[in-house]
């Protein structure tokens, strides 16, 4: 037995030698390293970038803001504005407005009227009789 002991023992220095610590450890604490640098560069990243996308987020809302308020006020001001102009429209279009304005330029009661069609373009008594 010794012999074959002996002889076991000499195939296994002929081959490479054996490893005294396991491969596996170590390329996990690398791995560990990688992914702890990782998400520090990660975290690192994000906190340099965080302040500059809620300034660039809050600058914009705020450009929104004052753009709307400005519409808000400009669409009081039409509004006023255009409450105005009807009432112009409807005092001008009152009967008593006209009478008045057509006795301040001495026009006169028609003796007849004139309907017009479609077709017609003038009244009778713009027609020429030839």
């Amino acid at each position: 037995m010794a012999a074959t002991a002996r002889a076991a023992t000499a195939e296994r220095e002929t081959y490479a030698p054996r490893r005294v610590r396991a491969a596996r450890p170590r390329s996990r604490r690398r791995a560990r390293t990688r992914i702890s640098l990782l998400s520090l560069t990660v975290i690192f990243a994000v906190g340099l970038m965080l302040p500059f996308a809620y300034t660039g987020v809050y600058a914009n809302l705020k450009k929104t803001s004052y753009t709307k308020s400005d519409l808000d006020a400009m669409y009081w001001r039409e509004k006023i504005e255009n409450q105005r102009l009807q009432l112009e429209i409807d005092r001008r279009s009152s009967p008593q407005y006209v009478t008045e304005a057509a006795k301040q330029i001495k026009m006169e009661t028609p003796t007849q009227y004139d309907y017009l069609d479609k077709h017609d373009k003038l009244a009778s008594a713009g027609k020429i009789d030839r």
